[in-house]
């Protein structure tokens, strides 16, 4: 009995502290960077999720940009925003769908400039929920999404760094 009690206190500890941490809802930044205004947040004002990733690359944003641009063949119709070496903002379908799917959100890819020559890359994906896809839902699949979009953050992150 002492040892269920001492992992149900342990499980409850653990996800408090890692609610405290932002997550899912936010990986990589603090509270109140993810609060900032993004390019991309006024495209979709009505967006009940918001979900915030970033990376700390240490190169020029004129670097980082090149391999961003390189890695996204989006067509046209998806891009909403480019503005080089600053950001990029398309269109998003809702998580796991097909990306010709209903587009109901936007992911920005904005590159901040920090200290000593380092680029944080900030990406926010907003959607709104619909009858066919509560809030609750979308927000279960961006966490279990989480993984893929962190690698791609980090990926990017090799590259650019690779010079």
């Amino acid at each position: 009995m002492r040892k269920l009690r001492f992992l149900l206190t342990g499980a409850a500890l653990g996800a408090v502290f890692i609610r405290m941490t932002g997550f899912p809802a936010r990986i990589g930044l603090t509270q109140s960077q993810a609060a900032v205004s993004l390019p991309g947040d006024l495209l979709s004002p009505s967006a009940d999720v918001v979900v915030d990733r970033a990376v700390l690359i240490h190169a020029s944003p004129e670097r980082v940009w090149e391999v961003i641009d390189a890695a996204f063949h989006a067509e046209e119709k998806d891009v909403l925003v480019k503005e080089p070496c600053d950001c990029m903002v398309l269109r998003a379908a809702y998580p796991t769908q097909e990306p010709d799917s209903p587009v109901q959100g936007t992911c920005a890819l904005v590159l901040l400039p920090e200290a000593n020559g380092t680029t944080r890359v900030h990406m926010r994906e907003r959607h709104t929920s619909s009858p066919e896809m509560s809030a609750r839902k979308i927000r279960a699949l961006l966490a279990l999404e989480s993984p893929v979009a962190l690698r791609m953050l980090y990926d990017i992150k090799h590259v650019a760094e690779m010079n």
